[in-house]
């Protein structure tokens, strides 16, 4: 049992919409992903109906299975340890892919798990993660637009 768990529904579910948005870090476990462990994500926009939100994936280095040539790694932001204290180490955040969760299942899932409403990406790092999604070629037209890139 938590601290948590002694707040009532409403006031974590305060919590959870407070701590969804742009640049917010979360640690998740993201569905059908390629490996079946917990991830730091970064929310980098909410579609206009409010009922998903686009977000990257933090990871702790450059794959070269998916980052194979110079285009690819250059869709790789650089995101530093000394400026992000949720960070273990120096990482990357992929931005050759803009993926999206529903809302409510991130407000319900930071609701019941409060910790992992992680911090904040600063603010020079979040503005090169929204550059590089912008010119990505390697995220699909129908996402960019849904999600104002």
């Amino acid at each position: 049992m938590s601290l948590g768990d002694f707040f009532p529904d409403d006031l974590k579910n305060q919590f959870a919409k407070r701590n969804i948005d742009l640049g917010s870090a979360i640690l998740i476990q993201i569905p059908n992903f390629t490996v079946n462990y917990d991830k730091y994500i970064i929310v980098v926009s909410k579609n206009n109906s409010d009922d998903f939100l686009a977000y990257v994936v933090i990871n702790s280095e450059t794959n070269t299975n998916v980052a194979y040539n110079s285009y690819l790694k250059s869709l790789h932001v650089k995101i530093d340890k000394e400026n992000h204290s949720f960070l273990d180490r120096d990482s990357f955040v992929d931005c050759s892919k803009l993926r999206e969760f529903l809302i409510k299942d991130v407000i319900d899932f930071l609701a019941e798990n409060p910790e992992r409403a992680i911090g904040n990406v600063s603010p020079d790092v979040l503005r090169l993660i929204h550059i590089t999604l912008s010119t990505a070629t390697t995220i699909e037209p129908f996402m960019k637009r849904k999600f104002g890139f």
